[in-house]
């Protein structure tokens, strides 16, 4: 006489009772619980590393407004880079890397390129004069 079905096989009853004796172990598993005096301290504990995790968040909400001004500057600096015929990227880079110091070259290199711009069209003749009335 035959206990198994001819269709299942004796292994895949066997993977199925070792699945349930596993579900029926851990199902029946309790969390270890602690009886001892430290509870308090360990309570003490946890608030001061959800205090130390409150800080750290506040520490990663700053810098995103730092990065929002820095891209703000290499913006600028590659537009007006892109505008004046040089390098964007190299001016993005560097308005990213060296804001302040980047915004003052960029003045002072316009200020430049105006008085030689200025120079060139008084060297060519262009400068303004009054026509002759005749």
């Amino acid at each position: 006489m035959r206990v198994f079905p001819d269709r299942i096989s004796s292994k895949v009853i066997f993977v199925c009772l070792t699945f349930l004796l596993a579900l029926t172990v851990l199902g029946s598993a309790q969390p270890w619980k602690s009886k001892n005096k430290h509870s308090s301290v360990s309570k003490d504990r946890i608030t001061a590393l959800e205090e130390k995790v409150e800080r750290l968040e506040g520490r990663i909400e700053k810098p995103l407004w730092v990065t929002g001004i820095l891209f703000l500057y290499a913006s600028v600096a590659a537009i007006w880079a892109q505008s004046t015929d040089r390098n964007a990227k190299k001016w993005f880079i560097l308005g990213a890397l060296l804001n302040v110091v980047t915004m003052i070259a960029i003045i002072m290199i316009n200020i430049r390129d105006k008085a030689n711009q200025k120079r060139n069209l008084m060297s060519l003749g262009h400068s303004k004069k009054k026509p002759d009335a005749a």
